[in-house]
């Protein structure tokens, strides 16, 4: 009885130590997961169970190895990790060849100084499992603890490392592929944004070689685009304000060039606001200078949607060529009035020609009727001795004093030379007109400028021939390659502006003005001067007489394009140059200079030639310059 005792009481006694030691070892599981449950992160997680299994079962080395996209990774106690090519360890390459766990003992007990508790040690390579999936490998060096119980005791703990492992892999696996996808995402990004960046540079490129000033606004009349074109017109850009304050700081006028549009009546707001716009006409004024003439066209940006999100307006300056239109219209009507003249000029040459030659005829056969006259006489005085003579002669002698036959043969030569003279200054004007309105080449020629000018001003003559005379400096010129007929209205410009200026300044007083014409050759160049004594031009004016449409006359008197046209031909046509200088009282003074271009051999000047056509144009000395200025 006593004996049943004690084996129950023995029982009970090693059940409740199994039980005690159960529960310490579910205890000390609960710890060890309790503990690695805190911890976060890949990294963290395997260096947390690495210290706790050195901390739990000890050993001299604990390491863990585990496979992440196809890598195996390597990390121990120490803290040394590293990513393996090759697994060189043969346990740990076992185990993960057969998923099972390998373990190996070594003994010391030929070491007399060890206790028979560490005569021995053993290493295990243990798989990290979860069901039939092999997460990593432990690898445990020097264990004092008996892998069995290690295995059996520890094994919760083992399921949830690799629970806990396999989850961070897999987050880690997917945040690998989130961010091999973001990268990817960011590269696509980077290079669309590249793409627009060269679209967009390419495209401000283009904007920026158009001739034409582009300006555009978002939905809130923000000034998003302002090519350099507009920059030029504007002055600048305007540092990205709103339409509003660009309009308080901008000018823009209607056509007139002096009524300044309100914000409502601007291109870029009337686009923002939905209108199409097409050559809407403006003036963009400058300081100092005229108005620049605009066309807008300008239309509302919209999205798939049909939504407003800007407006973009294209501002075309065409001051240059409504200049050049002008110009144009004035050519075709020159051209016209060249073609007229010409015609004009050949019409009436051949009735001056015969006119001239009967007038030759009439003279000549004049003085040969005359001296029959004389023979007749004669003859009638000697028969004033006779009788039936005398009543002869006496008849004869009062019918040339009732027929005035002594005041006809005084004038009739006399009226012969007037009209000879006449007749050659036709001839002359017609020459001058002729040459002048020759037809117009379309590529240069060589030009006399010398005649060019004489010609000139004979077709002039009736502008300045009452208020003032001519006095002509011909030097001796090569001939200079040009466009004759395009000089010609330079000179002619010159020539009406000069008599018109000498006009105002001795209009009333009974005086007569001087134009000088002066030629010479500088190097390369012909330099052509051409005076007058007119009021001169004022200081204020100056900067402005070469402008299109510019006057100081009155309406009808000058459209303000003869020296704007002048400047053109001389600059821009020639390669030459148009300058003046003036004097308040005193006259003004406008030099041309123009390069020969391979100039032709010399001609003599007109000033020297006997065949001189200004000369004959002229009025006769002795004519009452009152009397002129009263025609």
């Amino acid at each position: 009885m006593k004996k049943s005792r004690r084996r129950n009481s023995d029982r009970l006694l090693e059940r409740m130590s199994r039980l005690a030691r159960e529960k310490s070892n579910l205890q000390l599981v609960a710890n060890l997961m309790c503990n690695l449950g805190a911890i976060a992160g890949l990294d963290n997680i395997v260096d947390r169970i690495l210290q706790l299994l050195l901390d739990t079962v000890g050993g001299n080395e604990i390491a863990i190895y585990y496979r992440s996209d196809g890598n195996v990774f390597y990390a121990d106690v120490y803290g040394a990790k590293s990513e393996l090519g090759v697994i060189a360890d043969g346990m740990v390459r076992r185990a993960f060849d057969t998923g099972e766990a390998v373990e190996e003992t070594h003994s010391f007990r030929e070491t007399g100084m060890l206790t028979p508790e560490f005569t021995r040690s053993s290493s295990l390579a243990l798989p990290l499992r979860i069901r039939d999936e092999l997460i990593g490998v432990i690898k445990m060096d020097g264990m004092l603890m008996d892998s069995a119980q290690l295995r059996r005791d520890l094994h919760p703990f083992f399921e949830y490392a690799a629970l806990l492992l396999k989850h961070e892999l897999e987050s880690r696996s997917q945040l690998h592929d989130a961010y091999a996808q973001l990268s990817r995402a960011h590269q696509a990004l980077r290079e669309e944004m590249r793409v627009r960046q060269s679209q967009q540079g390419f495209l401000a490129a283009v904007l920026d070689t158009i001739d034409a000033g582009i300006v555009a606004c978002d939905a809130e009349g923000r000034l998003t685009l302002f090519n350099r074109k507009a920059c030029e017109l504007f002055g600048g850009h305007p540092g990205s304000p709103d339409l509003e304050s660009w309009a308080e700081r901008t000018a823009l006028c209607r056509p007139d060039g002096h009524t300044r549009l309100a914000l409502t009546e601007r291109p870029l707001y009337r686009a923002l606001h939905g209108e199409r716009l097409q050559h809407a006409e403006l003036a963009l004024p400058r300081p100092g200078g005229a108005p620049r003439s605009l066309l807008a066209s300008g239309q509302p940006i919209r999205d798939a949607a049909g939504q407003t999100i800007g407006a973009v307006v294209a501002l075309q300056d065409i001051t240059e060529q409504q200049h050049l239109e002008v110009q144009l219209r004035l050519a075709q009507k020159l051209e016209a009035v060249g073609q007229l003249a010409a015609g004009i000029a050949h019409e009436i040459n051949t009735p001056s020609q015969f006119v001239g030659d009967n007038l030759l005829f009439l003279s000549e056969s004049f003085h040969s009727l005359q001296d029959l006259l004389d023979r007749y006489r004669k003859g009638v005085h000697s028969l004033e001795d006779h009788p039936a003579g005398a009543s002869l002669a006496e008849d004869m002698e009062r019918a040339e004093e009732e027929l005035d036959i002594a005041m006809v043969e005084d004038n009739v030569s006399a009226a012969f030379a007037d009209a000879a003279e006449g007749v050659s200054r036709i001839k002359s004007i017609v020459t001058a007109m002729r040459d002048f309105a020759h037809p117009a080449k379309r590529e240069k020629s060589p030009c006399d400028i010398n005649r060019a000018l004489v010609n000139t001003l004979t077709i002039a003559r009736n502008e300045y021939k009452y208020v003032a005379d001519v006095m002509r400096d011909l030097g001796d010129l090569p001939m200079v390659n040009a466009f004759a007929n395009d000089l010609n209205q330079v000179f002619l410009n010159l020539f009406i502006n000069a008599a018109h200026a000498i006009e105002d300044a001795v209009l009333g007083t009974g005086r007569r003005g001087l134009i000088r014409v002066s030629t010479c050759q500088k190097g390369d160049r012909v330099r052509i001067e051409i005076s007058d004594t007119g009021s001169g031009i004022p200081d204020h004016v100056r900067s402005r007489i070469f402008e299109p449409f510019f006057t100081t006359k009155e309406v009808g008197r000058g459209s303000g394009q003869g020296l704007a046209i002048a400047h053109s031909i001389v600059v821009e046509r020639h390669g030459g140059t148009l300058d003046f200088q003036s004097e308040m009282g005193r006259g003004t003074t406008f030099v041309i200079e123009l390069p020969i271009d391979g100039a032709m051999a010399a001609k003599p000047p007109l000033g020297l030639v006997e065949d001189t056509l200004v000369e004959e144009a002229f009025d006769e000395p002795g004519d009452d310059p009152a009397e002129r200025m009263a025609a």
